[in-house]
């Protein structure tokens, strides 16, 4: 995990598998662990200059350890490759394109791409990678995740997102 320098909030983090986590996080470099309680289940970056990585307590509860280290590594690549930038790019286009339906379907296949070269990049660091970021969004699935949050568990690009990690 790249966490060197980055800030990440950890909820739940007193116990269990989120102590371990955060753990885990402060020894790959990361500045700061914030802990926060949240029951929504939810992964995310939050983009800028001083990237944050979002991880939930609802989000850590559906998960394993390893499939948790992979919703961060995911997340992590999200703020490696800035894609913040892109989704803000996308966020216009949709807003300024309102009444042409073929933007939102353009925007909405960049977007899963984005979640796409990110699952690709979780996977990479870990042998059995691919079936672990699979089962993840499939976990993810069934937790509850807020509408309207570009959350790891997006529920619009799961089942595209793990046809592609089922294939070698």
């Amino acid at each position: 995990m790249e966490l060197k320098d980055r800030v990440v909030v950890v909820t739940g983090g007193a116990s269990g598998i989120g102590e371990a986590f955060a753990h885990a996080a402060r020894a790959c470099g990361a500045r700061h662990v914030v802990l926060v309680p949240l029951d929504e289940a939810v992964a995310l970056t939050v983009g800028g200059d001083r990237r944050v990585i979002v991880v939930s307590d609802g989000m850590r509860r559906a998960l394993t350890t390893d499939e948790l280290e992979a919703v961060v590594r995911h997340e992590a690549s999200h703020g490696t490759h800035s894609h913040d930038r892109y989704l803000a790019v996308l966020a216009g286009l949709d807003r300024a394109f309102v009444l042409l339906p073929f933007v939102r379907r353009s925007t909405s296949v960049v977007r899963c791409g984005l979640e796409r070269w990110a699952d690709e990049d979780a996977a990479a660091s870990h042998p059995d990678g691919r079936r672990i970021v699979r089962d993840a969004l499939v976990s993810a699935v069934f937790a509850t995740t807020p509408l309207g949050v570009a959350a790891f568990g997006a529920v619009a690009t799961i089942a595209e997102r793990a046809a592609a990690l089922q294939a070698p």
